[in-house]
């Protein structure tokens, strides 16, 4: 295992495969991830703001107890989706 502690500094990696890598306290400013397999990862306390998601498969992905202020799905916001689901959502699908 290699670890990098308390630097700052510029980097690039290119065809890698990282297994269990752990990212604390990162900070990962104008940050440029293409053609990722972050395939279970898991993210908490993350700040994502004025992040773009573009050709990213959240195929059971589960989003839970998240910040949406702003944030659109397709220009859509999901403020505005979160708010028509719980409208129309049926008192048989809480049970």
């Amino acid at each position: 295992m290699h670890r990098i502690h308390n630097i700052e500094t510029s980097l690039e990696v290119f065809d890698t495969k990282l297994v269990n890598a752990k990212f604390r306290d990162v900070k990962m400013v104008d940050a440029d991830l293409h053609d990722l397999d972050m395939e279970r990862a898991k993210f908490q306390d993350v700040n994502l703001a004025n992040s773009k998601f573009t050709n990213i498969n959240f195929t059971g992905a589960e989003i839970e107890d998240c910040d949406f202020t702003g944030a659109t799905i397709n220009g859509v916001l999901v403020e505005d989706l979160l708010q028509t689901f719980r409208a129309f959502k049926r008192p048989s699908d809480t049970e």
